[in-house]
């Protein structure tokens, strides 16, 4: 009887050892759950973030495409009147033995062609701003 009550007791504590170590593996493993969680949780607020910000620099991306399409159909405008300015004022000068441009007229020409020109190298110093950002982005 001492036999099978002493090998009760073993069973006993070996048990107790035995739910100890199953209890001790459980609290590490809600630990390293826990701490998965967290990382998880931070990766996520991060992807959150990060698309957030591409979902900016798409947008101005966008935005900088449009600008510079806008621009470059602007200075072919601005070319093209530009030519035909130069043109007139060649002519001017051609056919000044033939007929006399009033100084309004005259002036009115060279006024708009420094326009131009200013407007011209206004759209130029633009867009070499805008392909330097679209570069860097």
């Amino acid at each position: 009887m001492t036999v099978k009550l002493d090998q009760s007791q073993r069973d006993t504590q070996e048990l107790h050892s035995a739910k100890s170590r199953a209890q001790a593996e459980t609290a590490d493993l809600t630990h390293k759950l826990e701490e998965a969680d967290s990382q998880l949780s931070q990766l996520s607020k991060a992807k959150q973030v990060l698309t957030r910000s591409l979902e900016e620099v798409k947008a101005s991306l966008e935005d900088e495409s449009r600008v510079r399409t806008k621009l470059q159909a602007e200075n072919r405008n601005v070319q093209a009147e530009l030519e035909q300015l130069r043109e007139q004022v060649c002519s001017v000068h051609n056919v000044q033995t033939r007929r006399t441009f009033s100084s309004t007229e005259t002036s009115a020409i060279l006024s708009r062609r420094k326009q131009l020109i200013t407007h011209f190298s206004l759209i130029k110093i633009y867009m070499n701003q805008t392909i330097e950002i679209i570069t860097q982005i």
